[in-house]
């Protein structure tokens, strides 16, 4: 860019209003066009999350939220699901994912199921990720159970549920947590 403003003046002129007026307007123009020059040179779109440590903040990549239920956890009934925890999200791109805690004190189980879901007590079809399942626990045997994660994608703001499933014939607690991340 070249300049118009004229920082010069013969030996022992003065300046008169005219040519300082002149002179602001044109620094003026100047500033305007580099402050437009260095908007089109920052990125645009969302940014690209911190990269100080500390935690991102709502609509930002890399935003954290996490619920959980701690052991012993609630009761279940036997053959029935069951939510054991829900996180709300707003809209966006989130990978959640969870884990599911079962406590068998006495019994056996024949089958215990987990997962993640935006449908509440509803078991997805774990084609895209979130559901886990085992077959048989012994007597008095404690199982946890890591989640495969889900993708979240929604333009609105959506509830994210774990829940599970178990068969038994005695008592049995379940707990756990869910987590989701920003993904963009």
């Amino acid at each position: 860019m070249t300049s118009t403003i004229d920082p010069t003046l013969p030996t022992g002129a003065k300046a008169n209003s005219a040519d300082l007026r002149a002179n602001l307007a044109a620094a003026k123009a100047e500033i305007e066009q580099l402050q437009t020059d260095v908007a089109a040179l920052q990125p645009s779109g969302p940014p690209l999350g911190v990269t100080d440590g500390s935690e991102a903040t709502a609509g930002e990549i890399g935003e954290y939220h996490a619920a959980s239920l701690g052991a012993p956890g609630i009761n279940l009934v036997s053959g029935v699901n069951r939510d054991l925890v829900s996180l709300s999200l707003t809209a966006g791109d989130w990978d959640v994912e969870g884990a599911a805690y079962f406590d068998c004190p006495s019994g056996q189980s024949s089958m215990i199921r987990s997962w993640v879901n935006t449908l509440s007590a509803t078991e997805p079809p774990g084609t895209d990720g979130g559901l886990m399942f085992d077959q048989n626990t012994a007597n008095g045997q404690n199982t946890a159970m890591s989640i495969a994660q889900l993708r979240v994608l929604t333009a609105s703001p959506v509830t994210v549920y774990l829940s599970v499933n178990a068969t038994f014939n005695a008592a049995m607690q379940g707990a756990g947590f869910v987590r989701a991340r920003r993904m963009r």
